[in-house]
């Protein structure tokens, strides 16, 4: 979307909004802000990280469970508190929105793939900051839409408060709306799946009227 904005008409985000490059990578400004040695990413940058969650049958519906809405207030996965991590033991029961074939097909994969895929997402993380300096202050200025559940660990770490559409407009100018789904946690497309499609389908109708309307 940054790198080549002719090709894309419009971006929907869930969970993570949209930050640009600043001067800071996402990890200096964590640490700048004397998170460290707390959140979670820096966890799972370690080598042993691969193996301590290898069990695919023990790690995926630990993270389904605790990343969720579902569990109890002040339970549920916080990034900055190790003792309410995403893989401590889950309950024996998934979550009402979890679809017991996909878990059952998540688990048997990741077992023969193990996590390290993943992983290097966070361990490049500095590394496709210094590649994108190019892009320095680059805003998202198509029609965007961004969705986020207010159970969310990661999103009340960032804005403990509902961003406004406004406070949101000065990185996506283009941003048409921001969707509060009240008790959902981090997986909003399996927990609130009804209302994200109906959500999702209602920006792409936007955008089609718009591109109807200039043709």
């Amino acid at each position: 979307m940054v790198m080549r904005p002719d090709r894309f008409n419009g971006i929907i985000t869930l969970s993570i909004p949209f930050l640009p490059r600043g001067e800071l990578s996402t990890w200096d400004l964590l640490r700048s802000r004397g998170l460290g040695d707390l959140y979670y990413a820096f966890d799972m940058i370690k080598p042993e990280t691969d193996e301590r969650i290898r069990d695919a049958s023990k790690s995926i519906p630990s993270a389904l469970y605790w990343l969720s809405g579902e569990p109890a207030e002040g339970t549920g996965w916080d990034p900055i508190d190790a003792k309410r991590n995403m893989f401590r033991p889950a309950p024996d029961v998934l979550p009402s929105w979890a679809d017991p074939a996909d878990v059952k097909h998540n688990i048997e994969t990741f077992q023969r793939t193990g996590f390290r895929g993943g992983l290097n997402q966070y361990r490049g993380v500095q590394a496709t900051f210094e590649h994108l300096a190019a892009y320095k202050d680059v805003l998202i200025k198509q029609p965007s839409l961004y969705i986020w559940g207010d159970a969310d660990g990661l999103c009340r770490l960032f804005h403990p408060v509902p961003p406004t559409v406004e406070e949101m407009r000065e990185t996506a100018p283009g941003l048409v709306d921001v969707v509060r789904l009240e008790g959902v946690g981090h997986w909003p497309h399996h927990e609130a799946r009804e209302r994200v499609n109906a959500e999702i389908i209602k920006f792409l109708n936007g955008l089609n009227a718009t591109d109807s309307a200039t043709a």
